[in-house]
């Protein structure tokens, strides 16, 4: 319905794995048929080296890959992943995806196992064409208890990310960075956004999101208008507040 979605300019199909969706062209199509600009896709791009799928996806009106890269190399990857060969496929896409002259975006879950070369992904993203980067704190929805040791705590991760943003502003690329303690930006703070676009899912879904508060809630202005969120209840649950290293603005 054109009227109903003629200030919507931008769609994204997201998953699970969007790519194994059945009806995924019928989808894409109907939002071109909607008078959509542009149709993204958020992926893995482990099936996105198969120039069938890719040329598909393009014909029907995909014009943007919004991909997660876990690491800088295989070791990493493949360890987050926890499936061999995971890094060799995700590569493979990103190529296909520069041939293809499509726009890509990737995302990086900020966790244990790769905070200390986030300027590393932002290099390899480079190489591939990135539009754009976005780096994420991981979002504990999923593994609540942080079995998996994913959680790293923000004062030894920050470091590491300013010293990313500060590389994707040296090669030119945007970047953007979700759910971080605003106070441990420093001059990159305005890097943080936090908000996401409109969201058609099951409910169920948001019964377990993680909830986030600051022990400095009353006294930070960014807390006071939204823009820091704090830490994850499951954070506080391993790491405590961080009242020493966080700062109220």
């Amino acid at each position: 319905d054109k009227q109903a979605m003629h200030h919507i300019k931008r769609v994204t199909l997201s998953g699970g794995e969007a790519t194994l969706e059945p009806n995924l062209l019928q989808y894409v199509a109907a939002a071109k048929r909607a008078g959509v600009a542009h149709v993204r896709i958020q992926t893995n791009a482990t099936r996105l080296h198969d120039r069938g799928l890719l040329e598909s996806l393009l014909t029907s009106g995909v014009d943007e890959f919004f991909v997660s890269l876990h690491g800088a190399d295989a070791a990493t990857c493949d360890r987050i992943t926890q499936r061999n060969g995971s890094f060799k496929a995700i590569v493979a896409g990103l190529r296909a995806i520069a041939a293809s002259g499509a726009r890509l975006v990737t995302n990086t879950a900020i966790c244990q196992q790769n905070y200390t070369s986030l300027t590393s992904i932002v290099e390899l993203a480079v190489a591939h064409q990135a539009a754009e980067v976005e780096f994420w704190n991981l979002w504990p929805r999923i593994d609540p208890e942080d079995l998996r040791g994913h959680l790293v705590p923000v004062a030894q991760a920050a470091p590491h990310l300013v010293a990313a943003l500060d590389r994707a502003e040296e090669l030119g690329r945007p970047a953007t960075v979700k759910w971080f303690p605003r106070c441990l930006l420093g001059g990159r703070a305005i890097k943080l956004d936090n908000s996401q676009p409109n969201v058609l899912i099951e409910q169920e879904f948001w019964q377990d999101a993680p909830t986030y508060g600051c022990i400095h809630a009353d006294t930070c202005a960014a807390a006071k208008d939204l823009t820091c969120l704090g830490l994850s209840k499951q954070y506080v649950d391993k790491y405590g507040w961080e009242a020493a290293a966080l700062k109220p603005l």
